[in-house]
């Protein structure tokens, strides 16, 4: 599985949305919020450039660059939202770990 689409599967399958609501164009606080972390985690997690990520999702570079800075700001403001941050990761590593074998 691509990482495009495992983080995708596992940020949906975490939050309970669909993988088509966090690709939406919707501007609804939740998806978007969504569609920030996995920007947020394929830049940090896997080192993508922001054009590439923002080709995957249809957005332009300066959108995931925003996205990048949110989530890391919320992650500073905010404690406990590290923990579900924290919980997403371990869930790629686990998957990974799994592809591996």
């Amino acid at each position: 599985m691509s990482p495009f689409n495992l983080v995708l599967a596992i940020v949906s399958d975490h939050f309970g949305v669909s993988r088509e609501a966090i690709l939406s164009k919707s501007r609804r606080a939740e998806f978007v919020l969504l569609r920030h972390v996995a920007m947020y985690l394929l830049r940090t997690r896997y080192g993508y450039s922001f054009p590439r990520i923002a080709r995957y999702f249809g957005r332009d570079h300066t959108s995931v660059m925003y996205a990048v800075e949110r989530v890391e700001d919320m992650v500073l403001a905010e404690p406990s939202d590290q923990e579900w941050l924290n919980e997403i990761r371990s869930a790629i590593l686990k998957v990974r770990r799994n592809e591996a074998l």
